[in-house]
């Protein structure tokens, strides 16, 4: 279950082990206050390495989510030696900087997938224990997976037109600017279950990844997310307005051979050891943490 129906609550309590009132981090304080000792703190203390890639800006400098990372990258935004204000020219290269992103790399996945891969090869030829958050939101809104994602669950060349003209604004449809039916929301199910078998496939590289450098079953891998999402549940779109169970119920699948069993459930969350943690919002958000060495 999921502390909160929406990204920074919820990742302050991932990162703190506590509930919203512990860690005091919520729409009216968007900043993790530094009294709040974080995973990657504790971990780096303990000799891990520690990187962050984060997809979104409430997981990053802005809001104090990225103290502990020895290493911390916010995906499409200029990492500029610059402090302060951005001056006029900064701005000028960040504006250019997210727009090359996002037509090389969409809403962050393969640059995260890129990074992790790059650091865990780097980390483990150094024989150094790590510990990597990776952050994907592939399965948040608006859905437009790939093409050869979306024809999997939509082949019908009529119904794939009709899908990618939603107006996939949820303003507008709690507002009733957009008409939204039955057939429009299994239209958005379709997109949302082609966005999670794209991200199924990145995810796959990673492990793949892992296997070739041997560290697979040395790495504590944990997928997990930080809220649900409303898919025409209750007369509802995205993760707003609701603490239903659409929002809350998240997965938690922990995979570390030798520590546990396969197919092992745990009452109240599920079956995990080095660290890799995936976050999908309802799936929504993703979390990769990898932790490679010695874990006492």
């Amino acid at each position: 279950m999921a502390t909160s129906i929406w990204t920074l609550p919820t990742f302050a309590s991932l990162f703190s082990g506590a509930h919203t009132p512990g860690h005091n981090t919520h729409a009216r304080n968007l900043v993790l206050p530094n009294r709040i000792i974080t995973l990657a703190e504790i971990l780096s203390q303990q000799g891990y390495t520690t990187v962050g890639l984060s997809n979104t800006p409430l997981v990053s400098a802005a809001t104090n989510l990225d103290r502990g990372f020895s290493h911390f990258s916010l995906g499409g935004r200029f990492n500029s030696p610059m402090k302060g204000r951005l001056n006029p020219f900064q701005n000028f290269i960040s504006k250019r900087y997210r727009r090359f992103f996002k037509s090389r790399y969409g809403k962050g996945t393969p640059w995260a997938v890129k990074e992790v891969k790059k650091w865990a090869g780097r980390l483990n030829e150094e024989h150094v224990p790590f510990f990597i958050f990776a952050h994907f939101v592939e399965t948040h809104l608006p859905y437009h997976p790939p093409a050869q994602y979306r024809q999997r669950f939509l082949s019908d060349s009529a119904l794939l037109k009709e899908a990618e003209r939603l107006d996939q604004n949820p303003s507008k449809y709690f507002t009733g600017k957009v008409p939204w039916g039955e057939r429009e929301f299994e239209l958005l199910r379709y997109l949302y279950d082609a966005e999670i078998n794209y991200l199924d496939h990145c995810l796959g590289e990673i492990f793949a990844s892992l296997r070739e450098m041997g560290i697979l079953d040395q790495t504590l891998i944990i997928i997990t997310a930080d809220h649900g999402e409303n898919l025409g549940e209750h007369q509802l779109m995205d993760h707003q307005y609701c603490v239903y169970d659409t929002l809350l119920r998240i997965p938690l699948i922990i995979r570390y051979p030798g520590i546990w069993e396969k197919n092992t459930g745990i009452p109240g969350c599920g079956p995990s050891r080095n660290i890799l943690i995936l976050i999908p919002p309802v799936l929504r958000f993703h979390i990769l943490l990898s932790a490679k060495g010695n874990t006492n």
